[in-house]
């Protein structure tokens, strides 16, 4: 099913005449994780934490990326021509920013992983603001019914 067209059914059932109206009764954060909260069940922070071990990655990457830095390349081929020339043609694959250099994979992991905890982050903040937004209703929602007395429940055994 198409986004748009699912969001156009959760206004109608709810009788809400816009997307923005629908985002802003259920309280949901600015920005969106791109994930289905209808779906998604999250224990104890668990996107929190899988946040948290992409940005570890992405600072032993840093790590590498620093040491990529300061690579020098020496064949051991001697003061020659030839040894020149390959010598710096393995420090031109490491080092330069072309596309399939070392340092440019390195740097394109660092982004994918910032992007992904950066991802994970925002569905824990949703998801949060969402089992707040349960919680809240369903408080309101009891204020609103009586408790029961059980002297006038069926059978009374008084």
């Amino acid at each position: 099913m198409e986004p748009d067209r699912y969001d156009a059914r959760r206004i109608y059932i709810r009788g809400l005449s816009s997307p923005a109206e629908l985002r802003k009764e259920m309280f949901m954060t600015e920005e969106k994780s791109g994930l289905n909260m209808d779906t998604l069940y999250l224990d104890q922070d668990a996107a929190h934490d899988v946040a948290e071990e992409f940005r570890k990655a992405g600072l032993r990457l840093e790590d590498l990326r620093q040491e990529i830095h300061g690579f020098f390349t020496d064949l051991g081929m001697g003061d020659c021509s030839e040894g020149k020339t390959w010598n710096d043609k393995v420090t031109d694959a490491v080092k330069l920013n072309q596309a399939g250099s070392v340092l440019t994979v390195v740097n394109i992991c660092m982004t994918r992983l910032n992007e992904y905890a950066h991802q994970a982050e925002v569905a824990q903040k949703e998801f949060t603001a969402m089992e707040d937004a349960n919680k809240e209703a369903i408080r309101k929602r009891g204020e609103y019914f009586a408790k029961p007395d059980p002297s006038k429940s069926f059978p009374a055994y008084q």
